[in-house]
């Protein structure tokens, strides 16, 4: 179910927000006062297990979440969406969701430049539901409720959210491979080269998923003309395996350190 709260808007981006979610509460509420004109859905659906017909009709969800981790670190963080194994929290098994990764990028961008004490800025890996035909982002507050009711983070993320709408940069979309969940080097790259952005990034955890399918899937999904790699975050014999698969879909590769 979703109800519709504010219309009028540009663009075809709209916000989709859980009514029992405490991140999306928080962020939310300072959206609000922002004085945004975009179209707002209420949903009191999981986000990880929505279906197309729980979904208004958009070219971009952005969905305003709760972050969890075994650390319970304070984060502030950004990802796309998708499986490319199993389907544990969410969506379809080896499915990924379509992205956007300028929306991904100046997100990531505005949470760093506010530097809010004690909380890490990162981009996340591709993981969880949902899996839909609509291009969506995950933008969340993590790791506790002290977190997720912390009124500045929820300033920070709204006014991310904000910087997304509100962005008309064009930026060279990659795919990444190799590295851990919170994925530094591909996050350092935002953060130092103005022009790249990142959608769908397969992690070394999940590499022996590494398929042509599964790479169709990231560049199509992240509307990508690049791939990047950890080098040193994939075992050789899978990032030989996406190397050749890549360079036989006809796209460019670098490693992260030639783009610094």
């Amino acid at each position: 179910m979703w109800l519709l709260l504010y219309i009028t808007v540009n663009m075809n981006t709209k916000i989709l927000y859980w009514t029992e979610n405490p991140a999306a509460q928080n962020i939310m509420k300072q959206f609000n006062e922002l004085g945004v004109d975009v179209p707002i859905f209420e949903t009191e659906k999981d986000f990880l297990y929505l279906e197309k017909e729980d979904v208004p009709e958009a070219d971009l969800l952005i969905i305003p979440s709760t972050h969890k981790s075994v650390a319970n670190k304070k984060s502030l963080t950004i990802h796309a969406t998708g499986n490319f194994g199993n389907a544990d929290y969410g969506g379809e098994p080896k499915k990924l969701n379509p992205t956007d990764p300028s929306a991904i990028a100046v997100g990531l961008r505005s949470m760093a430049k506010a530097q809010l004490p004690g909380f890490e800025v990162c981009l996340e890996v591709t993981h969880h539901g949902p899996t839909l035909k609509t291009p969506l982002v995950f933008i969340e507050i993590g790791s506790t409720e002290k977190e997720w009711k912390d009124e500045e983070a929820g300033k920070i993320v709204a006014n991310a959210v904000k910087d997304i709408l509100e962005n008309t940069k064009t930026f060279t979309n990659c795919i990444g491979f190799g590295g851990p969940h919170y994925a530094p080097g591909f996050s350092t790259l935002i953060l130092e080269n103005p022009n790249i952005a990142f959608g769908h990034i397969l992690p070394k955890y999940q590499q022996e998923n590494v398929s042509k399918e599964i790479i169709q899937q990231m560049i199509e999904g992240s509307n990508a003309t690049k791939a990047v790699f950890d080098w040193d975050g994939m075992k050789g014999e899978y990032r030989n395996k996406a190397v050749e698969i890549i360079e036989e879909l006809g796209i460019n590769w670098r490693k992260t350190g030639e783009l610094h």
